[in-house]
């Protein structure tokens, strides 16, 4: 009864949390959203410096980088930087742009960005999931929590049960000796 209990326990928990997962990939997305829209501006607006000059990204990122200027060369360090992190986060925003949750999912496990997860972790809001991804999330936990609660609980209930009935048996089979011995005539 009680491995019972303690295995709903933690299937149901593992429920709550597994369908949290599609509510956090849309806040992270949202953030994600954010962080692409801001760096476009500035590497739209790099992109128009260079070609105002003659130069292409890649020409105007190697002449700061290059400069005898330390400030010039740090600000063409900062800005590779920031056209590298702006493809990658450009990248992960149209993996997420797939119809099926799990991709979604996927694509924040795989490539997630720590300053925009911890960003999103910090105002992250809980919420019911009554969609279908959050019920197929829950369900994929609820399994998942049942699953190792009975590869990690179960057995070493199993153990505890099985000694105690081999010491109900003997207990058994001493008080059967006990009576069969005041039974006997003498």
């Amino acid at each position: 009864m009680i491995r019972r209990v303690i295995t709903m326990f933690a299937g149901g928990l593992a429920a709550v949390l597994a369908s949290q997962a599609p509510e956090f990939t849309q806040q992270y997305g949202q953030r994600l959203g954010g962080a692409v829209d801001e760096l476009r501006a500035v590497v739209e607006r790099f992109d128009q410096d260079a070609r105002r000059n003659g130069l292409s990204r890649e020409g105007g990122l190697n002449r700061l980088e290059t400069s005898a200027d330390p400030f010039l060369a740090a600000r063409g360090a900062s800005m590779r930087s920031t056209v590298q992190r702006y493809d990658g986060l450009s990248g992960q925003r149209q993996a997420m742009m797939a119809p099926d949750v799990l991709t979604r999912v996927g694509a924040v496990v795989r490539n997630y960005d720590g300053e925009i997860a911890r960003a999103a972790w910090r105002d992250y809001k809980p919420a019911l999931p009554l969609t279908l991804e959050g019920l197929l999330f829950a369900v994929i936990g609820f399994s998942g929590g049942v699953l190792v609660t009975a590869i990690t609980v179960l057995p070493m209930g199993r153990r505890q049960w099985a000694g105690r009935g081999q010491c109900a048996g003997k207990h058994k089979a001493a008080h059967s000796t006990e009576r069969s011995a005041s039974r006997s005539p003498v």
